[in-house]
């Protein structure tokens, strides 16, 4: 069952989330929700998703590239072997994104659209550049 049927059960009283699930839960809240929708007109394929100025994921066509220090964080906070099981799961529940594959993103890279986001475009919400 994934975390998120969890913590649906557990707020109809039905399921007890143990500290491991809260902690992944806590972690998946901070990193995953209340992302900005960015489009960027030189990436006509991709969609990217920011949480205040850090690049979270792009999607581009069916291929979806997470920042490579978020990934590295979630398997070290939940283990190597769990990790993309996580991504795959907030990405199609929280998403609703279903058939792809996950890759993650240079840091060179991810640094360049971080700064482009920070400087030109911190104040708009899902805005297509």
């Amino acid at each position: 069952m994934n975390i998120f049927r969890k913590i649906k059960l557990e707020k109809l009283g039905y399921y007890k989330l143990n500290d491991y699930e809260k902690e992944l839960f806590k972690f998946i809240k901070d990193n995953f929700f209340n992302l900005k929708k960015v489009e960027y007109t030189n990436y006509t394929n991709s969609v990217f998703w920011f949480k205040e100025n850090k690049l979270i994921f792009v999607i581009d066509d069916n291929w979806y590239g997470i920042n490579s220090i978020l990934f590295v964080d979630i398997q070290l906070k939940f283990g190597f072997d769990k990790a993309e099981n996580i991504i795959k799961s907030v990405l199609k529940e929280k998403y609703k994104l279903n058939q792809f594959d996950i890759g993650t993103l240079n840091d060179m890279w991810v640094n360049i659209r971080e700064i482009e986001y920070k400087n030109l475009y911190i104040n708009y919400e899902n805005i297509k550049i």
